[in-house]
């Protein structure tokens, strides 16, 4: 347990608490120039992220009136710098893998107050977070196509050997789109703050831990310089596993406690909290939350494959998106769109 609380602390010195509080729009508005801030859309341990839209007051990329979502760091004179280098890396990264799949990204700044943020596309649908919170676990066919699309997502990341390292579902968005997914939605991964180049990894030290407890693999905790592009696989198999259940693999008081239940703990079973779910795909989905790697998928495009030869028990089909989306698109305005 020591090495766990050794990397506990570089934990909450490089993330700060599990979940802090959502602040206060009214009080914390920046100002940043060119922009109109609408709304706060949502917020986490280290920025808030809002609705805006260009006012054509200041040089930009963006048309006048076009909305937007503005991540901003939150003030924090102690993690400045690191604040600072993961916005600077998110930037660099977001420009390298722009592409259908990811979050255009748009410009870049300093706020009046000189917090950085980061201007992207605005995706108007809905986290798959706030997906599971407001309408429960979904059919097993629906988390497949999901889970399809997410492949395809990451395989285009690691293909240019870049790992996420925060699969988790507040940053994936999940929108309506009968042109891109046979069944009428599709995916968008967001937040490369964490992501990272595979071949760095023999860099990696305790200090650089980070990730969200819940979504985080065994490696990443226990050996650093051991995570690869099945570290992605791991965490997609817990947001798979979130989706069919109602809730995450592993919970606990604190991110100590989680992340020892990742090395020591097995999950229960997925069947024995969702009868619904295809036996196939439950296997998969647990196979995925292997704490060995090699007994993971050895890639996205393996995983992809025996995705496509699963049948669900409940199959979701383009009308049934259709419907969805009928239902819940304005819903969706409100969802968040990064952490």
């Amino acid at each position: 347990m020591e090495f766990l609380k050794k990397f506990f602390r570089s934990f909450t010195k490089t993330q700060g608490p599990l979940k802090p509080p959502v602040p206060d729009p009214v009080t914390v508005t920046p100002s940043i120039p060119g922009y109109r801030l609408l709304s706060l859309l949502g917020g986490g341990a280290t920025s808030c992220v809002y609705l805006a839209e260009s006012t054509g007051q200041a040089e930009c990329l963006v048309a006048v009136g076009e909305p937007v979502a503005i991540k901003v760091a939150r003030p924090n004179p102690e993690n400045s710098m690191l604040l600072a280098e993961r916005f600077g890396r998110e930037a660099a990264m977001a420009i390298k893998l722009a592409g259908q799949r990811v979050v255009r990204f748009l410009d870049s700044g300093k706020t009046e107050a000189g917090d950085p943020y980061h201007v992207m596309e605005y995706v108007n649908g809905f986290d798959l977070a706030k997906l599971s919170s407001t309408h429960g676990i979904l059919p097993d066919g629906r988390v497949l196509e999901i889970m399809r699309e997410l492949c395809k997502v990451l395989g285009d990341l690691h293909g240019l050997g870049v790992i996420h390292r925060d699969v988790k579902p507040s940053n994936i968005m999940l929108y309506c789109s009968p042109k891109v997914a046979v069944v009428g939605e599709s995916v968008k991964l967001i937040d490369f703050g964490l992501a990272e180049e595979l071949r760095r990894s023999s860099d990696r030290t305790a200090s650089f831990l980070s990730g969200t407890p819940h979504y985080s693999a065994p490696e990443v905790w226990q050996n650093p310089t051991e995570v690869d592009f099945r570290s992605d696989i791991y965490s997609l198999g817990c947001c798979a596993y979130q989706l069919l259940t109602g809730k995450p693999p592993f919970s606990g008081r604190n991110a100590l406690e989680i992340c020892s239940k990742h090395l020591r703990a097995d999950p229960l079973d997925l069947l024995q909290l969702n009868d619904e779910v295809s036996g196939p795909l439950a296997a998969l989905v647990m196979q995925c939350l292997s704490k060995k790697v090699g007994q993971r998928a050895s890639s996205v495009h393996d995983l992809a494959a025996e995705l496509m030869s699963i049948s669900p028990r409940c199959p979701w089909t383009e009308l049934d998106a259709e419907s969805w989306w009928n239902q819940n698109s304005d819903n969706s305005k409100d969802s968040e769109t990064s952490r």
